[in-house]
C-alpha cells in the first residue's frame, strides 16, 4: 500500500527517535548539534528518499528503514562537520559551527564518533549489503574532500571534473539514501541500477542548486556566509561558465575578490555572472538533473509495487528548486 505524506512524516518521527537512541550517552554537544543542524530548508531530505523508495518497491521492515535511514543522516551529519572543518566555517545554517565554538580537534573528534555509532548500528542489522552499500558511500565521501581540495583555486577545472566532484561530494550520499531504501523494499538488480541513476541525477542537481545560491542569495537568506566557495577557492560551475565567456576578466574579478572579499567586490562578480550568462547556464544544468531525475523516476514508478508512493518523491525535487531567486531569469539584482 502507497505510503501517505503522514506516515512518511511518522516515519521520519521514528528515524528522530532512532538517532537519539544511537546518540544515546553522547556528550551534549554532540545531541545539540545533531538536532540544531537538522533544522531548515533541507530537513531529514535524505532520510525521507530512503524511506519513500523503501515502500515504492515493497513491504519493507519498518524498524530496519528506520534505522538504515537514521544511519545515512548521521553520515551526512559527520560529512558536514568535516567540512566545516575543511572550510574554517564559522555558521551553519544561521547556527555556529562545533569549529567555531569549541576548536577543530573537537569538531573532528565529534564527526568520527558519529560516523562509529553510526556503523556500530548497521551492524545490528546484520545486513552484509546494507554495510557495503554505507562504507562505499562513506569513501566516496571522503574522496570527493580530497578532490575538492586539490582542485582549489583551479580556474582551469572543467565542467566533468567539477560534476565528479559534486557526484562524490553529495551525489552519492543522496544516491545511497535512495538505493539502500530500494534494497530494503526488496527492488531487482535493474531496478536497483535505475534507482541510482535517479539519486545521481537528483544529488547533482541539489549541488549545483546549492552552488548557484552561495553566489546569489544573501547571508540572511541562505542562513551562513555567502560567497564562501569562492572565497575558500572552491571552483563552482558559475564560475567555470564565467571562464569559458572571458577568463580573464573572471580572473580578474575573482583574484580582486579573495585579495578583499569585501560586498561590493562580491556584487561586481555577482554582475559579471549574471551578465555573461553564467548564472542563467547554472540554473539551465540544474533543472536538467532534475528533468533527468524525473524520467528516472517515471521508469521506476512504472513497474514498482507501489508505483503512488513515487508522487511524494515530486515535492523533494520542487523543495530544491524552490529556492532558486527569481531574478535570475527576470534580471539583475
Amino acid at each position: 500500500m502507497a505510503l501517505s505524506r503522514a506516515e512518511v512524516s511518522a516515519a521520519l518521527q521514528d528515524v528522530e527517535t532512532a538517532i537519539r537512541d544511537i546518540l544515546f550517552g553522547s556528550d551534549e554537544l554532540v545531541l545539540s548539534y545533531v538536532q540544531d543542524v537538522a533544522q531548515g530548508v533541507g530537513k531529514r531530505l535524505r532520510p525521507q528518499l530512503l524511506i519513500v523508495f523503501a515502500d515504492i518497491f515493497g513491504e519493507p521492515d519498518r524498524r530496519t528503514t528506520v534505522n538504515t535511514a537514521a544511519c545515512c543522516e548521521l553520515l551526512h551529519t559527520a560529512s558536514l562537520i568535516h567540512d566545516d572543518v575543511i572550510d574554517s566555517a564559522e555558521t551553519r545554517r544561521g547556527l555556529v559551527t562545533l569549529n567555531r565554538r569549541y576548536g577543530n580537534e573537537i569538531a573532528v573528534i565529534v564527526g568520527d564518533y558519529i560516523l562509529a555509532l553510526a556503523f556500530q548500528r548497521l551492524t545490528r542489522i546484520r545486513d552484509f549489503m546494507l554495510l557495503e552499500l554505507t562504507m562505499a558511500t562513506s569513501k566516496l565521501l571522503a574522496l570527493g574532500v580530497i578532490e575538492e581540495a586539490r582542485k582549489r583555486n583551479h580556474l582551469e577545472l572543467t565542467e566533468d571534473e567539477y560534476l565528479e566532484i559534486i557526484y562524490f561530494k553529495t551525489g552519492s550520499l543522496f544516491t545511497h539514501a535512495c538505493e539502500a531504501g530500494a534494497y530494503l523494499g526488496g527492488a531487482s538488480e535493474d531496478e536497483l541500477a535505475t534507482v541510482r541513476d535517479f539519486g545521481r541525477a537528483f544529488g547533482q542537481g541539489f549541488q549545483v542548486v546549492d552552488d548557484l545560491l552561495d553566489l546569489t542569495q544573501t547571508e540572511a537568506e541562505a542562513g551562513k556566509p555567502t560567497f564562501n566557495d569562492l572565497k575558500e577557492g572552491r571552483i563552482t560551475l558559475p564560475v567555470i561558465h564565467a571562464m569559458a565567456v572571458n577568463p580573464a576578466r573572471t580572473t580578474a574579478l575573482v583574484g580582486g575578490f579573495q585579495r578583499e572579499p569585501l560586498a561590493e567586490n562580491a556584487q561586481h562578480f555577482r554582475e559579471w555572472l549574471h551578465e555573461c550568462g553564467a548564472l542563467k547556464y547554472t540554473l539551465a544544468r540544474a533543472e536538467s538533473f532534475f528533468a533527468e531525475s524525473r524520467r528516472q523516476l517515471a521508469a521506476i514508478a512504472a513497474n514498482a509495487k507501489n508505483p503512488a508512493s513515487a508522487l511524494l518523491i515530486e515535492p523533494m525535487v520542487e523543495q530544491v528548486t524552490a529556492r532558486i531567486p527569481a531574478w535570475i531569469t527576470t534580471g539583475g539584482r
